[in-house]
């Protein structure tokens, strides 16, 4: 399921502004909010770009912790995580709408 060729995005800078609009599409919530706020409900939506970076466009663990203002021992959890949502049954539909709704928006 990887997404490397992504129209557009020639840099790094240029896919995060392009996640975090399909984050803020994705959550209800602004790009600012998304940002900047330290509230828990949206940490999953921050998380979930974390898992998009590393799993789908080979971001290092450390970058995609830098692109989000976090260790990248916050990645590492978040994508041990959302991998083992993903493989058990009954539980995949608490990421996998929001995951492919967000790569799609990447994709456009």
């Amino acid at each position: 399921m990887k997404t490397k060729e992504v129209p557009n995005l020639t840099n790094k800078k240029e896919l995060m502004e392009k996640l975090f609009k399909a984050l803020s599409k994705a959550s209800g919530y602004s790009e600012y909010e998304l940002k900047k706020e330290t509230r828990k409900h949206l940490t999953w939506w921050r998380r979930l770009g974390m898992y998009v970076l590393v799993k789908e466009f080979d971001w290092t663990q450390r970058a995609a912790g830098l692109a989000f203002g976090r260790d990248h021992t916050v990645v590492s959890k978040t994508v041990k995580e959302f991998d083992d949502i993903l493989k058990t049954e009954g539980q995949r539909h608490k990421v996998l709408p929001y995951l492919n709704l967000v790569i799609h928006e990447l994709t456009l």
